[in-house]
């Protein structure tokens, strides 16, 4: 009796942990299908930017995928990738070929990349109120340049 008793407690006890695994496993997020569609992003960032986190998620909602890149040298890499200098934020993306700088808005982006026009990229200089990711009243109009490699720019998108 005593040894059914601890059969019956072990059995008991295997079942739970079984049943709990089995759960956990099922509580996981899996991996969407359409993660082979998201668009890859490289991010270089100021590490003490708290705004520059607040736009990745943003970004995630609408199909990128963000690989951030702390940088304390944010003068070399805008110099490298020909941003001039009055387009130049907290930080700078890599997208399909382009360069972003700043909080520049996802439609704005996916915009670019359908249409493809013969540019460096695109800019929301300094920390533009109502831009995504940075504090402020988001119903501050703001502008989002093109800008070339060679110093010129224009507006691309007016918001909001």
């Amino acid at each position: 009796m005593k040894h059914s008793k601890s059969l019956l407690i072990v059995t008991s006890l295997f079942f739970v942990l079984a049943g709990a695994s089995a759960c956990s496993k099922q509580e996981k997020p899996q991996k969407k299908t359409e993660d082979a569609n998201l668009i890859n992003v490289t991010m270089y960032e100021n590490p003490n930017c708290k705004c520059c986190s607040k736009w990745v998620p943003y970004m995630e909602e609408y199909g990128f995928s963000i690989k951030e890149v702390p940088s304390n040298n944010l003068t070399f890499i805008n110099t490298q990738y020909k941003v001039p200098g009055e387009m130049q934020s907290c930080h700078v993306a890599l997208i399909d070929g382009y360069v972003i700088s700043g909080h520049v808005p996802a439609d704005a982006i996916k915009k670019l990349l359908a249409e493809r026009p013969h540019a460096k990229g695109l800019s929301v200089p300094g920390m533009q109120a109502g831009a995504p990711g940075v504090a402020g009243d988001k119903d501050t109009p703001y502008n989002v340049y093109l800008f070339d490699g060679q110093g010129h720019q224009s507006v691309y998108r007016s918001y909001p």
